[in-house]
């Protein structure tokens, strides 16, 4: 069995056998009555996709299996344990969608564990990007056109400041990134962003963030412009929410910027985008928080270290 949808059903739990489904790679168990999960959940090697959203009677979430890429978990009110394996053993999962919104009963050792597990899945996320050749960097551009979620790592979780390990950090909608102390010809540059937004109760559409980059070398301050789109957004929220991106496309363009200018200013608004431009297009959400991440290869093997892993 590779895909199994048991959503909108009464089922409450899996048998303790489910663990022997080793082919399974996508399980749908969205607004059911699910209230725990086997400890045998970790051995399905081959998932990929676990939905969970709306499962208002589940309130641990075991370890899950490595090879799990996406994970929805928004709306499951009553959840307030989250379970992570070792540290090296979270080095060994490639997550690039994991969104806890509105799950507002997690416990602050499961936050803790969240915000952790979100550094180390999107920094590795980012790391495989720009440890690729300058060539295919800047060649693959045009590629991120036709944009999928292959090209972004997202995180989204109950929170209301920016993580400590963000180097520019800030409760305003701009940071001025200052790269003068890096050498010429350094390595290729990742962006990765955090955006703190306040709870809105009655938008559900698409989430864009207009940033602007102003070079502050040149006198004449040309402005550039660039849209970052979370294109299956967490639907509403209703409380402060922190969303933390890796956008590869992103990160080419401003890793384009950076080689002409080492100080700039990134400026960030975000508004909603819908079917329904009367209702929703041009509307804000309020950002409470901004921060931007900048790595290299040396930034990452630096972190690994810092972990006690071997480099």
């Amino acid at each position: 069995m590779i895909e199994l949808d048991l959503q909108y059903t009464q089922i409450n739990a899996l048998p303790a056998s489910f663990g022997r489904q080793t082919k399974l790679e996508i399980l749908h168990l969205g607004n059911c009555s699910i209230e725990s999960f086997p400890s045998c959940f970790k051995n399905l090697i081959r998932l990929q996709y676990l939905d969970i959203r709306y499962c208002l009677e589940l309130q641990t979430l075991p370890e899950l299996p490595q090879s799990l890429e996406v994970l929805h978990a928004r709306g499951c009110t009553s959840l307030e344990t989250v379970l992570f394996p070792s540290i090296p053993e979270q080095f060994k999962e490639n997550r690039n969608r994991v969104v806890f919104a509105n799950c507002l009963k997690l416990d602050e050792h499961s936050l803790t564990n969240i915000v952790l597990n979100a550094q180390i899945n999107i920094m590795k996320f980012a790391y495989h990007h720009v440890s690729a050749s300058d060539h295919d960097f800047h060649n693959k551009f045009n590629d991120y056109k036709d944009h999928n979620d292959s090209y972004q790592a997202l995180y989204v979780y109950p929170g209301n400041s920016v993580p400590k390990w963000f180097e520019y950090m800030t409760t305003t909608d701009y940071v001025v990134i200052d790269l003068s102390s890096s050498t010429p010809g350094s390595p290729l540059l990742g962006f990765i962003f955090c955006f703190v937004l306040g709870g809105n109760r009655l938008i559900v559409a698409p989430l864009k963030f207009n940033i602007t980059i102003c070079d502050l070398e040149d006198q004449g301050k040309d402005e550039d412009h660039f849209e970052l789109c979370i294109s299956r957004p967490s639907a509403s929220i209703v409380s402060d929410h922190v969303f933390i991106i890796y956008d590869k496309q992103c990160s080419c363009y401003l890793n384009s910027k950076a080689k002409d200018t080492k100080r700039f200013e990134i400026k960030v608004t975000t508004r909603l985008s819908s079917m329904h431009p009367i209702i929703y297009s041009g509307m804000c959400m309020e950002l409470k928080g901004f921060g931007v991440k900048v790595i290299d290869t040396s930034t990452y093997h630096s972190f690994i270290q810092m972990m006690g892993l071997p480099d």
